[in-house]
C-alpha cells in the first residue's frame, strides 16, 4: 500500500502542468481530488484513533509485566489520548507553517517510531515517554493535518466530506480491538506494539494524497502585484516599474520574492531592494500583531463569556468518564471471567455506538427537534444509564450495552462541542475557544484512567469505579442543565451574559 501511494505521489508531482489544471478544477467543483483526500483522511483517522483508543487492551498484560496496579496502567493507557488533545494546537501551527502533507508524513513517522520503541521498553517511565508522549504527539500532527486538509478541499460539501472522514474513528474502534487481541495471543504485547508501529507507518502513504492546492494566480500576475506593493511602500521611488514578461514563462510553478525584485528595473535595483525590505518588515509587524491579537482573543473568550467555563467543565467531566470506560472496560470483562475475543467485542461496541451516534445526532439537530445543549444533556443521560447498568447487572450483555451506549453518546457529544462553543462565543473566537476546550479535554483524558484505576485498586473491584464514572456523567448533565436554566432566565430579563466593558 505504501509503495502504491508513493508512486501516485511522485507521478503527480512530476507532471506539474496536469496537477495544476486538476487542482483548479477541484477548487471549482468542490470535489475531484478532494474525494481522494477524504479517503486518505479516513484511513489516517481510522489508524490513528484505532490505535490510541484501544490501548486499554494492554492494561492486563502490562500489569503482569511491570507488577503495577490498575491506576498506573490506567495512566499509560489514557495519556496517549491526552497528549493528542493537548498537542492539537501545536499541530495546527505546524500545519500552517509546513502544510498538511509534510506535517502528516512527519506525524506518521513519529507515531510509528514511538510505538516501535515502546515494544523494547523495560520500565513504566520509558513506556510513558515513548508510547504516550512520542506516539501521542505524532497522532496529534496526523489528526490536525487530516482535519485541515479536508477543509482546504471542500467548502459547500464540507459537512459531508468531514462526516465521511470522521467515520474512520468509529471503524478504527470497531476493527482494532479484535485485531489486537489476536496479536497479543500470538506475539505478546511487545510484538503487538511492534506490529502496530508498522501499521501506523501506513499513515505516511495516506498522507501523500494531501496535496497542497496550487495558487490560481499566474506568475506574471504575482510579480506585477509585488512590484506595485513595493512601489507604494517607497514613496520616493520613481514609478517606472517595467516587468520583462519575456523572461517569465507559463511553465514556471512559482517565483520567489528576489526574482520578482530583479525583474523590476526601477532606475536601479537599490530602491526596489530597499522597498522589498520595508515590505518584509511590514509583514513581520503584521504577524506579531496577529499573534498578540490571538492571545488577547484567547483571554477575552473567558472574560467576555464567563459561562463558557461551565461548558469547559462539562468537557472535562465527559473526557474523564469516556476515557475511563475505554481504558478499563476490557479489564472489567476479565474480572467477570469474560476472556479472549468475547471481551474485546465489548470494546468494539464503542465503535458501533459511535458510528450510530454520529449518524443520528444530525437528524435531531438539523430538524431543530432538540437544541445543541439539550443534545449534550441527553448524551450524558445515556452515559449515566449505561454505566449504572454495567455494575448493577454485571453480565456480558450489560457490558456490551454499556459500551454501545457510551459510544453512542460520544458520537452524539463530540460533534456538538464546536456547535455549542460557536453559539456562545461566535465564529470569530471559535478557534481560540475550541483550543481551550481541547486543553480541558486533555486534562480529563489524563486523569480519567488514573482515577478509575485508583478506585479499583483501593476497593478491589471495578464496580465502584464505574459508579464513580456514572457520577462524572451525572454531574456534567446537572451542571449543563443549571446553566441552561440560568441563561434562559437572564434572557427573559433582557440582560446579557457578556461584559460590555470587556469587548475590546
Amino acid at each position: 500500500m505504501c509503495i502504491l501511494y508513493c508512486l501516485i505521489y511522485r507521478r503527480n508531482d512530476s507532471r506539474n502542468v496536469q496537477v495544476k489544471k486538476f487542482d483548479e478544477k477541484d477548487e471549482k467543483t468542490d470535489g475531484g481530488w478532494g474525494w481522494v483526500v477524504v479517503g486518505g483522511a479516513f484511513f489516517a483517522l481510522m489508524t490513528e484513533m484505532g490505535i490510541v483508543q484501544t490501548l486499554g487492551i494492554f492494561v492486563d498484560p502490562l500489569e503482569q509485566e511491570f507488577s503495577s496496579g490498575a491506576a498506573v496502567m490506567g495512566v499509560i493507557a489514557s495519556s496517549c489520548f491526552a497528549t493528542l488533545c493537548a498537542m492539537c494546537p501545536v499541530g495546527s501551527l505546524l500545519v500552517k507553517r509546513f502544510g498538511c502533507r509534510n506535517t502528516a508524513i512527519v506525524g506518521g513517522v513519529i507515531m510509528s517510531s514511538g510505538l516501535v520503541m515502546s515494544s523494547f521498553m523495560t520500565s513504566v517511565l520509558q513506556l510513558f515517554m515513548c508510547l504516550d508522549l512520542l506516539a501521542g504527539f505524532g497522532a496529534a500532527l496526523v489528526h490536525m493535518s487530516a482535519t485541515i486538509a479536508i477543509g482546504q478541499y471542500f467548502h459547500k460539501r464540507y459537512a459531508l466530506a468531514n462526516g465521511l472522514a470522521y467515520t474512520g474513528q468509529g471503524f478504527g474502534l470497531f476493527i482494532f480491538p479484535n485485531l489486537l487481541q489476536e496479536l497479543i495471543e500470538q506475539f505478546g504485547w511487545r510484538g503487538t506494539l511492534l506490529i502496530e508501529g508498522a501499521i501506523a507507518f501506513n499513515i505516511v502513504a495516506a498522507a501523500c494524497v494531501f496535496r497542497p492546492l496550487k495558487s490560481r494566480k499566474s506568475p506574471s500576475q504575482s510579480n506585477l502585484q509585488l512590484c506595485d506593493e513595493a512601489a507604494k511602500i517607497d514613496k520616493n521611488a520613481e514609478s517606472d516599474c517595467k516587468l520583462d514578461l519575456h523572461q517569465i514563462t507559463e511553465e514556471e510553478d512559482s517565483t520567489t520574492e528576489k526574482q520578482s525584485v530583479v525583474a523590476c528595473t526601477q532606475n536601479g535595483t537599490t530602491k526596489v531592494t530597499l522597498a522589498a525590505q520595508k515590505h518584509q518588515e511590514a509583514e513581520t509587524d503584521q504577524i506579531k500583531k496577529r499573534q498578540r491579537f490571538r492571545f488577547k482573543c484567547t483571554c477575552n473568550v473567558i472574560l467576555d463569556t464567563p459561562s463558557v467555563l461551565v461548558i469547559y467543565f462539562v468537557f472535562l467531566m465527559q473526557a474523564v468518564g469516556f476515557v475511563a470506560v475505554v481504558v478499563h472496560i476490557p479489564s472489567q470483562a476479565h474480572e467477570n471471567n469474560i476472556e479472549g475475543h468475547k471481551a474485546t467485542w465489548i470494546l468494539s461496541g464503542l465503535g458501533i455506538g459511535s458510528l450510530l451516534g454520529r449518524v443520528v445526532h444530525g437528524f435531531f439537530i438539523d430538524r431543530k427537534l432538540v437544541t445543541a445543549k439539550m443534545g449534550m444533556c441527553l448524551s450524558h443521560l445515556i452515559c449515566v444509564a449505561g454505566t449504572l447498568i454495567n455494575p448493577l447487572i454485571g453480565h456480558y450483555g450489560s457490558l456490551v450495552a454499556c459500551a454501545v451506549m457510551v459510544g453512542f453518546s460520544s458520537g452524539w457529544f463530540f460533534p456538538l462541542m464546536q456547535v455549542v462553543l460557536r453559539q456562545m462565543v461566535g465564529l470569530q473566537r471559535l478557534p481560540s475557544a475550541y483550543g481551550l476546550g481541547m486543553l480541558f479535554e486533555g486534562v480529563g483524558c489524563a486523569t480519567g484512567g488514573y482515577i478509575a484505576g485508583y478506585v479499583k485498586d483501593a476497593t478491589g473491584s471495578y464496580n465502584p469505579a464505574f459508579y464513580f464514572i456514572s457520577g462524572c456523567f451525572a454531574l456534567a448533565m446537572v451542571v449543563l442543565l443549571l446553566e441552561q436554566i440560568y441563561t434562559s432566565r437572564i434572557k427573559k430579563k433582557g440582560q446579557t451574559l457578556q461584559r460590555p466593558y470587556a469587548m475590546i
